[in-house]
């Protein structure tokens, strides 16, 4: 493999173990997907992200020749591209929950429901 399409293999890998791992700690709770389902929107919406990483890394490695030890410098100038990309996307599309009482979805309309009818409670 050389020095670009090793990375196109090492996607997958990556977002499969950061998936697993986001499922388990960072978004924990209950889902709206199955398990290949979120998987699959998890490998797409990171798919955006890998685009903005693996551009980055593109020009570091095409235009400024980065090879042997200053590969790592592609390598983390395309993780830091694409970082904010991704966790919007794991936040607000892949991981989004299911509407249940109590979640942050629900509880703010639910405890102005309860404040309003304790405030006319209150007044008559």
């Amino acid at each position: 493999w050389d020095r670009y399409s090793g990375r196109l293999i090492s996607f997958l890998y990556a977002a499969t173990a950061t998936w697993i791992f986001n499922r388990h700690y960072t978004f924990r709770g209950p889902r709206r997907h199955t398990l290949f389902w979120e998987w699959l929107r998890y490998v797409f919406a990171m798919s955006w992200g890998f685009a903005c990483n693996y551009s980055a890394y593109w020009v570091c490695v095409y235009f400024f020749n980065f090879d042997g030890p200053w590969l790592i410098l592609a390598v983390a100038a395309g993780s830091v591209a694409g970082l904010g990309v991704n966790y919007m996307a794991s936040r607000h599309w892949v991981t989004k929950r299911a509407a249940t009482f109590g979640s942050s979805n629900v509880m703010p309309v639910a405890a102005t429901h309860v404040t309003m009818n304790l405030f006319r409670t209150s007044r008559n």
